[in-house]
């Protein structure tokens, strides 16, 4: 049997008899049942006979009170099979690169639902009702100061800072898998629509406070951007000069409180921009004693203190020469505020629980670690 086989076993609505699948060279069978789960959506099942030898044209007993296994679901309107177990793979010759699990689609879905949502509400952010409590404005300086950090060494523009909010992928039923396989798009509106109609003010107040927070971050690293003197600054060209050199140890000459001292430092170190400083723990054995007798035994270096780097006897870095070098044109822009609107009934119970809300670490470019 192959897989053009089983599919046309499955889009046949005029077989309903079970499906047998006799596999001698893995010595068992498969008796296969499906299951119409939608218009669309055809799941199938298996008892298994295991036998070391199965002849042509043997009888087969299957135990009727065996476990009946699930192997997937086909589309009917994609064509395709999804989730399918590692044995329906074998018998079929599928391979597991190409097939789409149900938590990957269910994973999807909740990325493609939470992109939506931050399309509608930057193109009006009028749709946000939501209220930023005292603690949380307190609290946005400082995550927009580390985000704003973060994107400035990973070069990023201000138009790449889009705040986009954290949707939990197990808070959708298979029911929404088997939507969303049928028709992407007016799946993705649905969720999205549920979701900023939901009467629960917990949704919005998150989503208040994600657009400040990207609105401060792209704030501050305007400001980073246009001081070409400030530290981060200093730091991402020495990061770059030590990439592009290949170095792994290097030469470097500090100036800290009007003391100069030249020494040889693991280059991975400047490379490192997770801190504000350059551990001194990097410095070679014999170098860092007597980094330690001029500065102190707990002093550490950072960017601004560094003069020069040299390898293989080349400068790689000059304080003065190097000064933003790297830097990134991170211009302001003002974003079109389209209105959107939501047309049909909207199902309050389905959002209104908090458990929807962001309750987990989120992997998005700014997330609400806030709240």
């Amino acid at each position: 049997m192959n897989k053009d086989d089983f599919i046309k076993y499955l889009n046949d609505d005029s077989i309903t008899t079970p499906y047998l699948i006799n596999v001698k060279t893995s010595g068992y069978a498969k008796l296969c049942f499906k299951y119409q789960a939608t218009d669309d959506i055809v799941a199938f099942y298996s008892l298994e006979k295991y036998n070391r030898y199965i002849e042509d044209n043997q009888i087969i007993c299957f135990d009727i009170n065996g476990p009946i296994q699930y192997g997937g679901f086909y589309s009917r309107c994609t064509g395709k099979l999804y989730d399918v177990d590692y044995r329906f793979q074998t018998i079929l010759g599928i391979d597991n690169s190409s097939v789409q699990k149900i938590d990957q689609l269910r994973e999807n879905l909740a990325q493609n639902v939470a992109q939506r949502i931050s399309d509608i509400i930057h193109s009006d952010p009028s749709i946000v009702k939501g209220f930023i409590s005292e603690k949380q404005l307190n609290d946005l300086p400082y995550y927009a100061s580390s985000k704003a950090r973060d994107a400035f060494f990973e070069g990023k523009t201000i138009k790449e800072i889009v705040y986009v909010p954290f949707i939990d992928s197990k808070l959708f039923n298979q029911n929404d898998i088997f939507s969303y396989v049928k028709n992407p798009n007016e799946c993705v509106d649905e969720l999205s629509t549920l979701y900023l109609g939901s009467a629960d003010k917990i949704n919005h107040d998150k989503l208040k406070s994600g657009l400040a927070l990207e609105k401060l971050t792209c704030e501050k690293l305007q400001e980073i951007s246009n001081d070409v003197e400030h530290i981060y600054h200093k730091q991402r060209d020495i990061a770059y000069a030590i990439k592009e050199s290949g170095a792994k140890t290097v030469k470097i000459t500090i100036d800290k409180y009007g003391k100069e001292f030249t020494f040889s430092t693991e280059a991975a170190q400047l490379q490192w921009t997770g801190a504000n400083y350059y551990s001194a723990y990097a410095i070679k054995s014999q170098d860092r004693e007597e980094f330690y007798k001029i500065y102190g035994r707990n002093e550490d270096y950072n960017a601004g203190d560094v003069v020069s780097i040299t390898y293989n006897k080349k400068e790689i870095y000059n304080r003065e020469k190097n000064n933003g070098t790297h830097n990134i044109d991170t211009h302001v822009f003002d974003k079109e505020r389209e209105g959107a609107s939501f047309d049909g009934e909207i199902d309050n119970a389905r959002f209104a629980s908090s458990e929807f809300a962001d309750n987990s670490e989120p992997t998005h470019e700014i997330h609400e670690k806030i709240l």
